[in-house]
C-alpha cells in the first residue's frame, strides 16, 4: 500500500486526489480514474469519460482493500455488487480469460455508449475524442 506522505514536494501546484482504497494522497497523474457503467467499472485511463469518478494507485493491494471496504461502491455511489474485471485488468491482476480476451473491454465500452480501440501509449479511448498526448 502507500503511505500519505508529502505530496506537494514543490511550488508548482498540482491535482491531489484520494485513493479509495488506501485513503493515501497521491498526484492525480499517478491514479487510476474508474467510472462506473452501471455494475461495470472500467478504468478511464484519459479522464475524459461522463460520471462520476473514483481514483485508486495501480496497485493490486489498493484495489482489493478499496473492495473489501466497500468504497468503490460508495465512492461511485452504486448500491449493487460491482463488477471489476476491467480495472484488474488495466492494473495486472490475475483475471479470468474471458477479460483477457478483450471482452470487458468491448463491453465497458457498449456500456458506456462509445466504440473502442487499443492504443498502445494511452490504453483504451474513445474513437470519437481527438487522441491528444496528456503531458504535464
Amino acid at each position: 500500500m502507500h503511505e500519505a506522505g508529502d505530496v506537494g514536494g514543490g511550488h508548482a501546484s498540482r491535482p491531489v486526489r484520494t485513493c479509495v482504497g488506501c485513503r493515501g494522497k497521491a498526484p492525480k497523474p499517478e491514479l487510476l480514474r474508474v467510472v462506473a457503467a452501471g455494475t461495470l467499472v472500467v478504468p478511464d485511463e484519459s479522464a475524459r469519460m461522463p460520471g462520476r469518478g473514483a481514483y485508486v494507485h495501480r496497485d493490486p493491494q489498493c484495489l482489493d482493500l478499496a473492495e473489501r471496504r466497500r468504497a468503490l461502491g460508495r465512492a461511485l455511489r452504486v448500491t449493487e455488487a460491482l463488477d471489476l474485471r476491467a480495472v484488474r485488468d488495466t492494473i495486472g491482476v490475475a483475471v479470468s480469460p474471458a477479460v483477457e480476451s478483450g471482452d470487458a473491454s468491448h463491453s465497458a465500452g457498449a456500456a458506456l455508449g462509445m466504440s473502442t480501440v487499443s492504443s498502445p501509449s494511452e490504453g483504451r479511448s474513445s474513437s470519437d475524442e481527438p487522441s491528444m498526448s496528456m503531458q504535464r
